[in-house]
């Protein structure tokens, strides 16, 4: 049924879409409430400003990359770069997350 009323480029433009809004709101969060944000995924942060810039400039990448995914999907810019950016941000992540874990860490 949602083919007939999307076609498939626009399918794929709502879920791009998506994606940079998923990424944005990712951002967000740590943005204005780092603290929060740590202790609900059981990361460990200091109470003081200084551990916060930490967080945000992590975050800070969630936003832009949220950002340009958005406007270049509804301005039909060129998205790939803009995905691919996303996709090495994650999978920095994911490589730094396997480090830990073969350093021992075995919690959340």
């Amino acid at each position: 049924m949602i083919r007939e009323v999307l076609s498939s480029s626009e399918a794929v433009r709502l879920a791009t879409i998506g994606i940079g809004i998923g990424a944005t709101v990712f951002g967000l969060v740590p943005m204005f409430a780092p603290r929060f944000f740590c202790r609900s995924f059981g990361l460990p942060i200091e109470d003081s400003p200084a551990a916060d810039v930490i967080v945000r400039s992590v975050s800070s990448r969630d936003i832009i990359n949220g950002i340009g995914i958005i406007s270049a999907a509804m301005h039909g810019g060129r998205v790939g770069p803009w995905l691919i950016a996303r996709a090495v941000a994650d999978g920095t992540d994911a490589g730094t997350i396997a480090i830990a874990f073969a350093s021992g860490a075995r919690g959340w």
